[in-house]
This record gives C-alpha cells, structure tokens and sequence, in this order.
C-alpha cells in the first residue's frame, strides 16, 4: 500500500487521495486460484495526531480476476481499522466498485454507488465463468446475512434526520452497527463484492460520481464527506484505470473514429482524477490502442466493442 496524500474533503475531488493497492494494466489473465496470505503495512504516514476525523472511500475491482485479491482484503484489513481505532479517530467506511457498466457488461453498475449488503447474501456475485469463489472471498470471513447486518439510523451535519446511511462509521466504540457487530466484521461482511462485476474497470471515473452522490441531497450517499474530515480514498485492483466518460459511449464502443489519433475527449480521468494522474496517448495504433490515464506503468485496455468476445478482467 502506497500512501500518497491526505487533504481535507472540502478540497473534494480536486484533492483526492489514492492510496493505490495495485495497478497493472487492463489486459487479459486467466483467473489464479486463491491463496489466502497474510500482510500489513504500518500507517504511521496517516495525519490523524491534527486531525482524528477520516472518511475512507474504499473502490474495489470486482472484475473476474479478483478473487484472490478480494479474499486477501477480507482476511487483512483488520490492521487498517485497528490503527484508525488506535488513534482514536472518527472514521467512515464507505464501498464502492469499479464496475460502471458496458455494451458487454451484464448486470447492473455499481460504481459510485455506496454499497452496504453481506456477500453472504449475493453468492451470484461471486461467480464468473467456470470459477465461483464466494467460500474464499467471502463466508470465510462472514458469517452474517443482512438481516443480521442491518445498519443503525444516523444523522449528518445540517439534518436531524436519522437514517440508515450506505456507510460504515465509528468514534469512541459508538458505531452504527447492531449491537455485538463491531467494524472489522462487518467490514468482512460488507466489504467483498463479487468477481461478476464489468471488466472495464474505471475507478477514477467510480470515485467522481461517488462524490458527485455523496453531494447530492437525494442520494443515500449524500452526507458522507464531512467537511472537517480527511478523505482517504483507496483502490483495490490488478489493472489500470480505463475510464470513460458515459456521454462518450457511443464513440468508444462503435465508431472507428473513435480509434484515431486526437480522440482522447473520451476518456474523463483527468477530470476525476484533477491533477493526481497524466494523461496519456498511445503511439501504437488499431483497436486495441486506447487514449487513457496512466496511474502507474503502462496503460492498455483491451476493446470491448460489440463483435469481440474479449472481455477485460
């Protein structure tokens, strides 16, 4: 885990901190056989002695190829929340995805959606092609359905109103968990979404319209950021990020135009990343030559386009 930055969330996307779990590039692998292993890293970088309010957005891959990674999440968190509770600091756990749909992609996108159901009622999620890895990556670390999960009404800054928030939060051992629940289970519980998820995977892309939702007053997500807090935002993925903007849909997946040199209008990273990631155009040329955001190494995305039976994972 590599920390980047923490900035506080008033600075919102244009501060975001990437604390990136691993990004490799958006090519085809056959799906590895699980092996759970276990690993931590200290956060002593985090700044939470000034300032010991923190809201975490964690974006997880729920691609094909992400069981192994997915189980080892589940299994090694506990070291992450036991340093928040640590220092004492009142934080938030907010889930999302990468998966913000596709022409190939069945199902519906989760991206930017905040995500709050046990793996151990979505078993379907956990299945992609011959592989189903709902023991590995989730009911051994989560025994608890949601009825057993069911989140405690809150209320945020500016409302009274107390509702079940799409979200994880705790300060001083008061969380909004059934009583007996404590984060790090049901974290096991909620974190894990599945391997059925879309194989063009777009974090940066995830991460703008999570904060678009979290200030959209008739979104769930709505009242997440604080405005006092550090945002953290974690990526949890084996590829690089190949977002696209949806209203540029049309040219990235069915015209040949989109395939020549100067359309890098298609892709939206820059404007969720604001400045953390470069842009980068490929000198290589044909269909599976991609403008893209390059966040580490190089960037290539496999088509998608309607007619290849590829699917990126």
């Amino acid at each position: 885990m590599t920390t980047l930055k923490l900035a506080p969330s008033s600075s919102r996307a244009a501060s975001l901190a990437l604390l990136a779990l691993g990004l490799i590039g958006c090519n085809n692998h056959p799906i590895k056989p699980i092996e759970i292993t276990g690993n931590s890293v200290p956060l002593e970088s985090l700044p939470l002695d000034v300032n010991r309010k923190v809201d975490v957005l964690l974006v997880l891959d729920n691609s094909g190829s992400m069981g192994e990674e997915q189980a080892n999440l589940a299994a090694n968190f506990g070291p992450f929340i036991e340093r928040l509770e640590a220092v004492g600091a009142d934080y938030r756990i907010g889930i999302t995805t990468t998966d913000l749909g596709g022409p190939q992609c069945a199902g519906v996108a989760t991206g930017g959606r905040l995500q709050a159901s046990s793996c151990v009622d979505r078993p379907d999620d956990f299945s992609f092609g011959q592989a189903d890895v709902h023991e590995v990556a989730c009911t051994q670390h989560c025994s608890l359905g949601d009825a057993e999960l069911e989140l405690r009404p809150t209320t945020i800054a500016g409302s009274s109103e107390a509702l079940r928030r799409p979200w994880i939060q705790s300060f001083n051992g008061v969380t909004n968990l059934p009583e007996g629940i404590d984060p790090l289970t049901a974290f096991q519980c909620l974190a894990p979404q599945g391997i059925a998820g879309c194989g063009w995977e777009s974090p940066l892309e995830a991460i703008a319209r999570a904060v678009g939702n979290m200030n959209d007053e008739t979104r769930p997500e709505y009242g997440f950021l604080r405005d006092d807090a550090l945002l953290a935002v974690l990526i949890v993925t084996d590829e690089v990020d190949c977002s696209y903007r949806s209203d540029h849909e049309d040219a990235l997946f069915y015209s040949g135009d989109f395939w020549a040199d100067g359309a890098a209008y298609a892709t939206s990273a820059k404007r969720a990343s604001s400045g953390n990631t470069e842009r980068s155009s490929h000198s290589s040329s044909g269909p599976d030559a991609l403008p893209m955001t390059r966040v580490c190494g190089k960037c290539r995305c496999v088509s998608t386009r309607p007619g290849n039976s590829t699917q990126s994972g």
